[in-house]
């Protein structure tokens, strides 16, 4: 006989594996911004870090209400909205010039 869990972790499975992409995807652009000298092109990216925060926080909004399991969290939610690198995501200390 086949669990009536299994469909359900298996979304919840499916759903985190987005949310750690999109996680991911905001730390890379968190990574450059140590390295963007164009200070317009600079915020661009940190705009679009903050529409990928809004993102995750609204996907997990509607996968808690829809029931879904969100255990363990996004990582945003345990190291902020930056990431646990600083405000940069650490990038300063790889992106120095001369």
């Amino acid at each position: 006989m086949v669990s009536e869990e299994c469909p359900a972790r298996g979304a919840d499975s499916a759903h985190d594996s987005v949310i750690q992409r999109l996680f991911g995807a905001g730390l890379t652009l968190q990574s450059t911004l140590a390295c963007i000298a164009d200070p317009a092109a600079r915020e661009r990216v940190r705009q679009s870090v903050g529409v990928l925060d809004e993102i995750i926080d609204e996907m997990r909004s509607v996968l808690q209400a829809g029931g879904a399991s969100a255990a363990g969290g996004s990582p945003r939610r345990q190291h902020g909205p930056v990431g646990p690198g600083g405000r940069d995501g650490g990038a300063a200390a790889r992106c120095r010039t001369t």
